[in-house]
């Protein structure tokens, strides 16, 4: 028996779960930590992209 694919027993914990959270995980994944503090896109250009889809 293989015990490669070893699981925590409980999950993570999230703490943050509110939408702006999200939305700030999101924000983080697409431009990057780095990029959350001084944005590549500024927030309003994001923000139409999004919406234009």
């Amino acid at each position: 028996m293989s015990r490669t694919l070893r699981r925590p027993a409980t999950p993570e914990p999230r703490p943050r779960v509110s939408p702006w959270s999200r939305f700030d995980d999101f924000y983080e994944t697409m431009i990057g930590r780095e990029g959350r503090r001084s944005p590549a896109i500024p927030v309003p250009r994001l923000l139409e992209l999004l919406g234009r889809r």
